[in-house]
């Protein structure tokens, strides 16, 4: 009678829980870039990672560092600030979804004001030298003969070189105005300032364990692979447009 119980209470649990994901499913499928069962899919991974403690910054960290071999110590933190909109400390599954939209299949403007949003470290909008040179420290490794001070001069020089990017109207300020003019005449640029996208291979794993459509697709790929056939699906356009890795990937679009 007890084990009856105890199957029941557990059963009614996994109901409630169900019919939450649903009510956030139909809540958020019309503003965000997924569809009701991946939704749902995305809740029940957010739950799973959420299990043993709640989302705050460091266990935040550590998610985006197993999932998305994000791995820039600066960069993990501006994005945590990125994901928790109402900076109450937590991000909630709601937060984590959105993020994850405009991260995986937002469209250009989305993705530019994520990245703007990361990269504007005290929230004023606007990018100042400090701010740039915050984001840009550590993209030159010690080693290979180079002294400290050769060094943190390479770093201000690419720190001048991002601001003559990006500082469309040479104000000595990257606003956000500047900073999408900016990477519509050169896309490169928008992870300039620092790695804060997903890398396509990470965005395909993650999106393999929640759409179905994208098994298919991978199925489909692996098969055609196989026997030589060409496949025709748009699926993998989905990841092309974001990059992520090393510190040393962030200059990327700023050469001279």
């Amino acid at each position: 009678m007890a084990a009856t119980k105890k199957v029941m209470k557990k059963m009614k649990k996994t109901l409630a829980k169900l019919q939450v994901y649903e009510t956030l499913a139909d809540e958020l499928a019309p503003v965000c870039h997924f569809n009701h069962e991946e939704i749902k899919s995305i809740l029940h991974a957010y739950d799973a990672l959420a299990s043993q403690s709640k989302m705050d910054r460091l266990h935040f960290r550590e998610v985006l560092h197993s999932c998305f071999e994000m791995i820039d110590d600066l960069m993990l933190d501006l994005t945590f600030r990125a994901f928790d909109r109402n900076s109450d400390g937590i991000v909630d599954a709601k937060e984590f979804l959105c993020a994850l939209s405009s991260m995986m299949r937002g469209d250009e403007d989305e993705m530019v004001e994520f990245c703007y949003y990361v990269y504007d470290m005290n929230g004023d909008g606007s990018l100042a030298r400090e701010e740039l040179y915050q984001c840009l420290k550590g993209s030159f490794l010690a080693g290979y003969g180079l002294e400290p001070d050769e060094i943190e001069d390479a770093e201000r020089d690419i720190v001048e070189l991002a601001l003559k990017k990006l500082d469309v109207n040479r104000d000595g300020q990257i606003t956000f105005e500047d900073f999408k003019a900016a990477v519509k005449t050169d896309p490169l640029l928008i992870q300039a300032c620092g790695p804060c996208l997903i890398s396509p291979k990470c965005m395909a794993r993650f999106l393999f364990t929640i759409t179905e459509d994208y098994r298919a697709y991978t199925s489909e790929m692996l098969n055609n692979a196989v026997t030589g056939k060409k496949h025709g699906s748009k699926r993998g356009s989905s990841s092309s447009s974001s990059t992520s890795g090393s510190r040393g990937a962030s200059t990327a679009g700023l050469s001279p």
